[in-house]
């Protein structure tokens, strides 16, 4: 489904992790209905997990973009929040995050990301759980 002009997409992303997988879930509600999930290998933070659940999810989005859309991405971490919109200063790998996800966030008309609890969550939360699961799974094949 394409979206029209002056739709509205609301994106939830979640991730969960251990010492070598990430799970990444997210869902888009609005212009787009989907859901995805993936995982990726590495010793990732939550927080970092979650940056790569955001960006993924915004790239996607950008594929599918068209006309002017109004984009809101929740995410349960605060602190990613913070460092992507907030004042807070950034510096090393967060400073080049911030400075990659700025880049596609203003690829759309209007955009925010926003916090939101855990509990607003379900569906991407299942997502990212399934995806890191299937990645323990790859991992123990090979």
């Amino acid at each position: 489904m394409v979206g029209t002009l002056g739709d509205s997409l609301i994106i939830t992303v979640d991730a969960a992790r251990d010492d070598f997988i990430a799970g990444i879930g997210y869902t888009f509600s609005g212009a787009i209905e989907l859901e995805r999930k993936k995982y990726i290998r590495g010793n990732h933070t939550s927080m970092v997990a979650e940056y790569y659940a955001l960006i993924e999810a915004a790239r996607l989005a950008t594929v599918h973009y068209q006309n002017s859309w109004e984009v809101t991405i929740y995410t349960d971490c605060e602190p990613l929040v913070s460092k992507m919109c907030g004042d807070e200063p950034t510096w090393g790998n967060w400073e080049d995050r911030r400075a990659g996800c700025m880049w596609m966030m203003n690829k759309f008309d209007s955009w925010q990301i926003l916090y939101r609890p855990r509990s607003n969550h379900g569906r991407a939360h299942r997502l990212a759980r399934e995806a890191l699961f299937e990645g323990r799974e790859d991992e123990n094949l090979l």
